[in-house]
């Protein structure tokens, strides 16, 4: 009886370098006020840096539990809009679909 020779499976070497290394998550957190949304958006983003984290997500929520007009996800993207143009932060983005979408912001640092 002969023996194939097993196959080699391919490694992706790229495959982790676009998952976020941390997370801050305010979904589901119940309400919280546009000022300390803004408070902990800066902090995470600053620990993210000091730690030498390259990209980093906001879990935001879509707001559609808010009562009234939604406050963490506008809050978020206000903030993540000034470190931009203070250039503390590269770039951020709406996370694919498969992994938050709307609801869900990438940020690389």
């Amino acid at each position: 009886m002969s023996r194939r020779p097993a196959r080699k499976t391919a490694v992706n070497r790229y495959a982790g370098l676009s998952r976020p290394q941390a997370s801050l998550d305010f979904h589901g957190g119940g309400p919280i006020t546009p000022q300390e949304v803004k408070r902990r958006t800066i902090d995470f983003v600053n620990d993210c840096k000091e730690r030498g984290l390259h990209r980093i997500a906001i879990i935001t929520g879509k707001g559609l539990h808010s009562k009234g007009r939604p406050v963490v996800k506008p809050q978020v993207e206000r903030t993540l809009r000034q470190l931009e143009r203070d250039e503390i932060i590269r770039m951020f983005t709406v996370e694919r679909l498969d992994a938050g979408g709307d609801g869900a912001i990438l940020v690389d640092l």
